[in-house]
């Protein structure tokens, strides 16, 4: 049975040994304070061994993704088998679904089994994203590019400051997030930076800044994430993609998410760098709508019975 425990019993089922930043109470308070969540840390455990854990933010009593970059943080043992898993997650559901009306969830692409939440009345919507080795090799069409985009470009790579934030907070806001959120995301990537969660990558042509990319860094998963860019030359972006992937090959950041692959252009760019294209889902559920498409299907089945008679 999943139990609903507090911030200490959680550290207690993962032993202090987080295997993702994501289920790390210092992360995952920065996202709390950043923009006025509340946590609720959920896990099942099987005598001392962790099968799953679960910490989700709410706002106004609604499950929420935490914010416009990131999945929420689930976690699940793989070596469970089919039935234990939709154990697991069907009491999930149910213990949610006693809790909130509403529920928004990005589910990590680990996750593929989504019956527990179709059989709960959730909406699932399928996205996309790409996936890249740190160490896989480049096409001789993009080594082509860097070579010839070398001449006279200056790589930066550092902890994110005030400028690289502000920047791609320009970015971010240009490209739909809504301007009402502009505190709490300056919060949030401020503070990330300030913790060393934020790497920032620039790039300058004889002195000026071409692009400045942030990722988040997760290196208890051995993992970076691209966050935002702000290019005013978008010309240089394979040079910046080559070298941000040397740079984790050489730092021990195995696995980059590049953030997204759900815009044809942008994910065209993505791939010709031997990305892999995978899967993720968002779910969402609403109580209201649950209770109507429920009692629809009834009369639906009924009137069905009816007219076959």
């Amino acid at each position: 049975m999943i139990n609903l425990v507090d911030e200490s019993k959680w550290e207690q089922a993962f032993a202090g040994k987080y295997h993702s930043i994501y289920f790390d109470p210092k992360y995952l308070n920065i996202v709390k304070q950043s923009f006025g969540y509340e946590i609720s840390y959920y896990v099942f455990l099987k005598g001392n061994n962790l099968l799953f854990a679960a910490a989700l933010f709410s706002k106004d009593a609604k499950i929420v993704v935490p914010y416009g970059f990131t999945y929420n943080s689930i976690f699940f043992d793989k070596n469970i088998g089919d039935r234990v898993y939709l154990e697991i997650f069907g009491d999930l559901v149910r213990t949610l679904k006693i809790k909130h009306k509403k529920m928004w969830l990005r589910l990590p692409p680990e996750i593929t089994d989504l019956r527990p939440f179709i059989w709960g009345g959730f909406h699932v919507m399928n996205r996309y994203t790409y996936f890249r080795k740190s160490t896989d090799g480049f096409s001789a069409k993009i080594l082509k590019k860097v070579a010839q985009q070398r001449v006279g470009l200056t790589l930066e790579i550092a902890d994110a400051n005030d400028e690289d934030v502000d920047l791609n907070l320009e970015t971010c806001f240009a490209h739909g997030l809504a301007k009402s959120m502009y505190p709490n995301y300056k919060t949030l990537f401020t503070q990330l930076s300030k913790k060393g969660y934020l790497k920032a990558f620039r790039i300058y042509k004889q002195g000026e800044r071409q692009v400045t990319r942030i990722a988040l860094i997760d290196k208890e998963a051995s993992s970076l994430s691209t966050i935002s860019m702000n290019v005013s030359n978008s010309t240089v972006l394979p040079f910046l993609n080559y070298e941000m992937y040397n740079w984790c090959a050489n730092n021990k950041i195995e696995l980059v998410d590049m953030v997204g692959a759900n815009d044809k252009g942008v994910a065209n760019f993505k791939y010709s760098f031997n990305a892999k294209l995978t899967p993720y889902y968002l779910v969402n559920y609403n109580r209201r709508r649950a209770i109507f498409l429920r009692l629809f299907g009834e009369i639906k089945n009924q009137l069905k019975n009816i007219l076959g008679k």
